[in-house]
């Protein structure tokens, strides 16, 4: 699998298709939207990444955040203060 492209790569793409002169208004349209696409698309494998990522690390934290909370809440109450 070839690696995806950057959003620096279909940046470049998008000031290409910007600067032809001889391509159809309809098929620059086209090839734009397509580019535009394409960034939403890497755009929402970050941030899918940065939540898988976040998950993992509340799922290795669990079992310690688990034991915290049984222990805290094993303690007797504190007597309410005046």
């Amino acid at each position: 699998m070839s690696p995806l492209p950057t959003r620096e790569a279909i940046n470049t793409r998008i000031d290409q298709v910007n600067g032809l002169k001889d391509l159809e208004a309809s098929a620059k349209a086209r090839l734009l939207e397509l580019y535009r696409k394409a960034q939403a698309s890497i755009d929402a494998i970050g941030a899918s990444a940065e939540a898988t990522e976040r998950l993992r690390s509340a799922a290795a934290d669990a079992p310690a955040e688990k034991k915290r909370i049984r222990d805290a809440l094993s303690q007797p109450a504190e007597p309410a203060k005046p």
